[in-house]
């Protein structure tokens, strides 16, 4: 039967603490002349290594659980922040059109299908200057972008300028 069990803390001669786990057995028997005895079971554990990893394992549980609480808070501040530019753009008169280093079309609001005359679904994906851009303009198009994705510098990108754009139905007017 167990008598006792518990954690003992204590020092060793070199002066580290250690944790150790201690139970004490006792066992009744009959011994070979039919004499009951009891036979007492001291037993002893180290366990300093074990609680320092769980010590760390909780630690690493805490960080993680932290980063998840942050990441949780961060995600709900940008779909927020989503849902806001999305009712600004949404709402907006003007075009917004947003485009990849490849001019592939990444964004377009309900002003630029209003303006150009294509549907969003249309739009998204498409090269940009293959949709918007007159025939006559194309290659200095194509030579400002390629600049722009060479050298990150531009002489149209965060800039205002004054150019021509085409519609779906191949007028020609100035943005």
């Amino acid at each position: 039967a167990q008598l006792h069990k518990s954690l003992i803390p204590c020092e060793t001669t070199d002066g580290k603490e250690r944790m150790t786990h201690a139970m004490i057995s006792s066992y009744t028997y009959e011994d070979e002349e039919g004499q009951e005895q009891r036979l007492a079971i001291v037993s002893l554990q180290d366990m300093t290594e074990t609680f320092e990893r769980l010590r760390k394992y909780s630690e690493i549980r805490d960080q993680a659980l932290h980063e998840l609480e942050e990441r949780r808070k961060a995600e709900k501040a940008l779909l927020e922040n989503q849902d806001l530019l999305q009712s600004i753009a949404d709402s907006s008169m003007d075009a917004i059109v947003l485009i990849d280093s490849k001019a592939r079309i990444l964004f377009w609001n309900p002003a630029a299908e209003a303006i150009f005359g294509y549907d969003k679904e249309e739009a998204i994906g498409a090269d940009c200057h293959e949709l918007l851009a007159p025939e006559s303009d194309k290659d200095s198009i194509f030579k400002i972008m390629s600049d722009f994705a060479h050298s990150g510098n531009s002489k149209v990108v965060s800039k205002f300028w004054e150019g021509k754009a085409m519609r779906r139905n191949k007028t020609i007017f100035p943005v």
